[in-house]
C-alpha cells in the first residue's frame, strides 16, 4: 500500500534538504536516513552529474543503474505524475535549479550570488516575475514528483535530498506542495578541508579552508528563509559519536518514529547515487579522524586563520 504521502498541511509533501561542503558525511548520512522505517533517500536528488557514464555506472544495490528495476519504474512514475524525470540523463536530472541549462544566466537568476544583500534584491526584483516564477516552478515540480515516486516505491513517507546546493531549499520551498525541512551537516573545519585536500579539489590549504567557510556560511544563511522548527544543524562528530542518540534527534525534528539503527545500515534496501561509498565499505558508523596525522602545524594554522571563527560559529572546541 503507498503511504499517506499528503498527510501534513495542505497536502505537502515532507522533503528534507541536506545543505553543506562537499566531503561532509551527506552520502553516510542519507544511508543512515534510508535505513530508517519512514525515511527514503537515494543520495542527490539533482541526478547524475556530467561525469558520470552511465552504461557502466552502478546503482548502489548492485544492479548497473541502466538495469535496475527500482530506477526504472521510478522513472516511468514521474511521467505518470506528469513531470517527467529522465533518470538516465548525466548531465543532471530536471530536478536541478539549473532552468536555461546556461551557466552565467541561471548563476544571474536563481544561483547563489555570494552576496546576501544583492541575492536578496535580485528575489525582490526578478523572482517574482512570471517567468522567472515559471523557470523555477518546474525542478520544484519534477522534484516533487521523483519524491512522490520513491515514497511509493518504498511505502515511506519522508524523502531526504542530499544535494548540498544552498539554494535548494530556498527554492523548494517556494512551493505549497512541499514541506521543506532542513539539516544542515556540518563537519570539523580540519577534518573538512583536509578531505577536501585528499580529494584533489585542490593542494591550497588556504584554499580548501575558505571552501569549507564559504559553504557552510552560505548554508547557514538560508535559515532566515526558513521557519526555526523547519531547521536543524547537526555536526559530523555528533553523528558518528552518538549515533542513536542524533538519529533519534533527527527523527523527532522531522516528526516520525524513533527507530533503532540496523547493525548494517547497507543491509537495508537501497538505492543510492553519487560518490564511491555507495559501492562498498562497512555498514556500521566509524568517525574518520585520518586528518589528525595528514595535516601539520602549518596547515593547521591556516585554517585557524581561515575558518577558526566560523568552525565555533557552529559549535565545534577549535580553535
Amino acid at each position: 500500500m503507498a503511504p499517506d504521502l499528503d498527510r501534513d498541511a495542505e497536502g505537502a509533501l515532507t522533503y528534507v534538504c541536506v545543505p553543506g561542503c562537499a566531503y561532509t558525511g551527506s552520502t553516510l548520512l542519507g544511508f543512515l536516513m534510508n535505513a530508517h522505517p519512514e525515511c527514503a533517500s537515494i543520495g542527490a536528488a539533482t541526478g547524475l552529474t556530467p561525469k558520470v557514464e552511465v552504461e557502466t555506472y552502478h546503482c548502489s544495490c548492485g544492479e548497473r543503474f541502466a538495469d535496475c528495476g527500482f530506477w526504472q519504474r521510478v522513472g516511468r512514475r514521474t511521467v505518470e505524475l506528469g513531470h517527467p524525470v529522465d533518470v538516465l540523463a548525466n548531465n543532471y536530472w530536471t530536478t536541478h535549479f539549473a532552468p536555461t541549462r546556461n551557466r552565467y544566466l541561471d548563476g544571474l537568476l536563481v544561483r547563489n550570488l555570494r552576496n546576501a544583500p544583492l541575492e536578496d534584491l535580485r528575489d525582490r526584483l526578478i523572482g517574482g516575475l512570471p517567468p522567472i516564477r515559471a523557470l523555477v516552478q518546474k525542478p520544484a515540480e519534477c522534484s516533487r514528483a521523483l519524491a512522490q515516486a520513491i515514497l511509493e516505491e518504498t511505502g515511506k513517507r519522508v524523502f531526504v535530498d542530499t544535494s548540498r546546493d544552498h539554494q535548494r531549499p530556498k527554492l523548494l520551498a517556494s512551493s505549497p506542495r512541499l514541506d521543506v525541512r532542513v539539516i544542515h551537516l556540518v563537519r570539523d573545519a580540519r577534518a573538512n578541508t583536509a578531505s577536501i585536500l585528499k580529494h584533489q579539489t585542490t593542494d591550497d590549504t588556504a584554499e580548501a579552508a575558505r571552501i569549507w567557510e564559504r559553504a557552510n556560511r552560505q548554508a547557514d544563511a538560508g535559515r532566515k528563509h526558513h521557519a526555526p522548527e523547519k531547521w536543524l544543524t547537526v555536526r559530523y562528530d555528533e553523528l558518528c559519536g552518538d549515533l542513536q542518540g542524533t538519529l533519534d534527534r533527527i527523527s523527532d525534528f522531522l516528526g516520525v518514529s524513533r527507530a533503532p539503527m540496523p547493525e548494517d545500515f547497507r543491509a537495508v534496501e537501497n538505492h543510492i547515487i553519487g560518490n564511491e561509498m555507495r559501492m562498498g565499505g562497512p555498514g556500521q558508523v566509524h568517525e574518520d579522524v585520518s586528518w589528525k596525522s595528514r595535516l601539520s602545524d602549518a596547515q593547521l594554522e591556516i585554517i585557524q586563520r581561515v575558518a577558526g571563527q566560523t568552525n565555533r560559529h557552529f559549535g565545534f572546541d577549535w580553535p
